[in-house]
């Protein structure tokens, strides 16, 4: 089954554009953490490469159409197949030239302070957080 199911395929900035502009299309970005936190395209899911083995299935339904935004092309190869194993088929593509070819052409970014446990849970008590 695996083997006649289509790879993702790389996305030019405007068919990727095209893509996620569908409500039924997450933009799932592997890169590392801190290089997501520093920017981000707006409503993307930050699942680092390491975790994308597990945490798909805790968060998405396996039947949600999924982008990716990479750290490297040659990441698709290592992405694809953990997802397939978790029961997702609907990988569409990623964005070719990443998220350096997104900031260049001006698009929305949006940006995360990262937080450590202890600092989080000392905000969270002293309600510093508003929702």
């Amino acid at each position: 089954m695996l083997s006649v199911l289509s790879s993702p395929k790389p996305l030019s900035l405007k068919l990727f554009e095209e893509e996620i502009q569908e409500s039924s299309v997450m933009v799932i970005d592997t890169r590392l953490p801190y290089a997501y936190a520093g920017s981000h395209i707006p409503n993307s899911l930050s699942m680092w490469l390491g975790g994308t083995s597990v945490y798909p299935s805790w968060l998405l339904d396996t039947n949600q159409y999924i982008v990716f935004v990479l750290e490297r092309p040659g990441d698709i190869d290592i992405v694809t197949p953990r997802l397939r194993r978790l029961g997702f088929d609907n990988l569409c593509g990623y964005l070719c030239g990443g998220m350096n070819e997104w900031q260049e052409a001006g698009r929305p970014i949006s940006s995360v302070i990262p937080c450590r446990l202890l600092e989080l849970k000392r905000k969270l008590e002293e309600r510093e957080f508003r929702f």
